[in-house]
């Protein structure tokens, strides 16, 4: 079997491992958190081929931006605790 989504580190004391979730290392990397709690993600389209692009097109590729309202559920799982 492959690896699983749970890590079993968290111990009850009981003899009993409660299950907790793992955080997606790749989300992790890509996205941050602020103060408030928002998750932040950087926009794509800037990494080569730069200069066909526009000046204008360039900087409004640049920056943080929020997470869409959809994934914002599934990001935050994924992200795992602050």
């Amino acid at each position: 079997m492959g690896a699983t989504q749970y890590d079993c580190r968290s111990y009850r004391g009981n003899g009993v491992h409660s299950m907790s979730n793992k955080t997606h290392k790749g989300i992790h990397k890509r996205l941050k958190r602020t103060a408030t709690g928002k998750v932040l993600r950087r926009r794509s389209g800037k990494r080569h081929l730069m200069s066909t692009k526009s000046a204008r097109r360039a900087r409004r590729l640049s920056g943080w931006r929020p997470v869409a309202k959809p994934d914002v559920k599934t990001t935050e799982k994924q992200y795992g605790k602050v």
